[in-house]
């Protein structure tokens, strides 16, 4: 496992007079140096850290150099603290010897910086920059982007925090004490601040997500592109000093292997990386990073390289207009390490983090649900919402319900979360009613998950909520979406709903309906599916049926190779109530529970995640199975 050390570099004192004294500088960096070398809160060994005050350009590229190329070395952060210049060369660190009227030439050049880091194959590079301007580095990392995106060989895995966006000063204490924006990253580091993560040990994402610099306007940014796995930035002190119980540790036997892509591969992961901010694709995702792990010559790097994407991505996902970014991308990455990589520590992890994600996921909109009634309603509200808000209803009362389970099956307090999902039922019951409405076959998955995990406290709501999508299949004349169906074409099949046309199976509507069957299943595990009785003429001719997968191992693969296909017809196959029920336990439920034979409780959270992000397959192995 390669180590982890630090360059930290305080530039206060110019050779050239014209260049104002930082008397914080020299103080931010041995500050930043102490804490990032401690025991107590940092992660680099003392003995292969370095701390530069006051030194020449020369000094510091030589000072990378030696640490990049050092074997032993698998991260390094580089923490710098003095003036930064914006030019239309690029972005510039004035070192000792900088010339302010030649700063192309005697500044520290990012682009530079770049090319430096490219001869430490297998490294990833934390890079800190408390400077003024320091958001200019946008412009050395577009000269990566390009090349990317361009085939060519290169490119560093690097993670990026500047303090100061662009054309913004970044500010230090009157008396010389120190930057505000270093002040504010140990608070973070040294627990003074929380960032929210349960993980042993916080990433640069971590603390970029959550530092705010409270004494001064600038506003930091961050940028990552991790290809070399997990980079520990520094301990979690706060959690480890305030809720140490949910602390969980990272897979530290397999992080830090150094990992060397070829340059298509490096494109294709850029690629997915650049258009994840727009779409959010967890399909896309799992694909690219699925078929990368296949090509490489050794599994065993396997496990470093999702940590170093997971890491990558998240910081995007947290960002995204998407609430649920963070948790469908941990929840893939959960996939990822159990059904690819198949390591079940890993897996753990992820898992860890998922229910980190959707706690904190599900807290914000249960705050933004009760002070602002409308808050599910995006957009203006067009008619696309009579399709997507039934569904998005949905999908949020079964990841509610879904984070209490988690929580319970890894053995943490699930108080907490359990009155966030009281919160968002109480809003739902108020302002959404309406919308509790069965239009897509890709509500399957969700309505499985509220009816297994529904809790007694739960369970009057679940029912009514069971019964207002089965009332809704009667009233639209049992026209539900088939769930491939392209958006293209919503508006078309919200007309086609209201009209009194028969449902069009060809264009529209799916046979046999997965929706429809674990509506009833539902029903059956509240042992009322007696209601089904009054119905059975008008579901005359209805095709029902699933797909049950031999086992849950590879559930998340876009086509699950291996299982079978079960459906009846109402009016032929089934007849009575009494048939339906034989239907469940005795087709389904064996079938079922061969199934999920040996399936562990990580694995089964697995399998649940693939159907809540994938929602063309049903997790049958949520329910139990303990009806009579």
């Amino acid at each position: 496992m390669g180590k982890s050390v630090c360059i930290a570099i305080g530039a206060s004192n110019y050779t050239d007079a014209r260049i104002s004294h930082l008397p914080g500088a020299t103080p931010d960096a041995e500050l930043f140096f102490g804490v990032a070398t401690s025991s107590e809160y940092g992660s680099c060994d003392v003995a292969g850290s370095e701390l530069l005050l006051d030194p020449a350009k020369e000094q510091v590229r030589e000072t990378v150099t030696r640490a990049i190329t050092t074997p032993e070395v698998g991260c390094l952060t580089i923490f710098f603290a003095g003036h930064g210049i914006e030019t239309n060369s690029g972005y510039f660190l004035t070192c000792k010897d900088c010339d302010i009227d030649r700063v192309a030439l005697t500044g520290l050049s990012l682009t530079d910086v770049f090319q430096l880091l490219n001869e430490g194959a297998g490294v990833h590079t934390n890079i800190v920059l408390d400077a003024c301007e320091a958001g200019g580095v946008a412009i050395d990392l577009s000269a990566i982007t390009k090349s990317f995106e361009a085939g060519v060989a290169g490119g560093s895995s690097v993670s990026i925090l500047a303090m100061s966006s662009r054309r913004e000063a970044a500010e230090e204490a009157p008396d010389g004490s120190g930057g505000f924006g270093t002040k504010a990253l140990l608070a973070l580091m040294k627990g003074d601040a929380d960032t929210g993560s349960n993980a042993s040990e916080l990433t640069l994402a971590d603390i970029a997500q959550s530092i705010q610099v409270e004494e001064s306007l600038q506003t930091p940014s961050f940028w990552s592109f991790n290809l070399q796995g997990g980079s520990a930035f520094c301990k979690n002190a706060f959690a480890l000093k305030h809720r140490k119980d949910a602390v969980y540790l990272a897979p530290s036997d397999i992080v830090g292997v150094k990992v060397d892509f070829s340059t298509s591969d490096k494109e294709k992961l850029w690629r997915c990386y650049l258009d994840f901010t727009r779409s959010q694709d967890m399909r896309q995702v799992h694909s690219v990073v699925s078929d990368l792990i296949a090509d490489m010559d050794s599994h065993t790097s396997a496990p470093s390289v999702l940590l170093g994407f997971f890491d990558s991505f998240l910081y995007r996902a947290r960002n995204a207009e998407d609430a649920f970014a963070s948790v469908l991308l941990a929840a893939v990455f959960a996939m990822l390490a159990s059904d690819v990589v198949e390591d079940e520590v890993l897996t753990t992890h992820f898992v860890n983090a998922l229910s980190d994600e959707l706690d904190g996921s599900l807290a914000r909109i249960a705050d933004a649900m009760e002070s602002e009634s409308l808050f599910l309603v995006q957009g203006a509200g067009g008619y696309s919402e009579f399709f997507s808000l039934p569904q998005r209803i949905t999908s949020l009362t079964a990841w509610a319900f879904f984070a209490v389970r988690i929580a319970t099956l890894l053995g943490k307090e699930s108080a907490t979360v359990a009155n966030q999902v009281e919160r968002i039922i109480s809003c739902l019951s108020k302002d959404y009613t309406a919308a509790f409405d069965l239009v897509s076959e890709r509500q399957a998955p969700s309505i499985a998950v509220i009816a297994a995990l529904s809790r007694d406290e739960y369970a009057s709501w679940v029912k009514m909520l069971l019964g207002c999508l089965y009332n809704s299949y009667f009233f639209f004349q049992k026209k539900v979406a088939r769930a491939d169906l392209h958006a293209d074409d919503v508006f078309k099949f919200l007309r086609h709903r209201v009209s009194s046309d028969s449902a069009d199976y060809e264009k529209f509507c799916a046979r046999p309906s997965e929706v429809l069957l674990t509506l009833l299943a539902g029903f059956w595990k509240f042992e009322e599916v007696d209601i089904v009785q009054f119905d059975f003429a008008d579901l005359d001719g209805t095709f029902l049926g699933t797909f049950i997968p031999n086992d849950y191992c590879r559930f998340s693969s876009e086509v699950v190779p291996e299982g079978s296909n079960i459906y009846f017809r109402i009016g032929f196959e089934i007849f009575t109530v009494e048939e339906l029920v034989s239907f469940f336990e005795g087709e389904l439920k064996p079938r079922v529970v061969q199934a999920s034979d040996g399936l562990s409780d990580i694995q089964d959270i697995v399998a649940t995640c693939v159907a809540l992000v994938f929602p063309d397959r049903i997790p049958w192995q949520i329910f139990g199975w303990d009806n009579p």
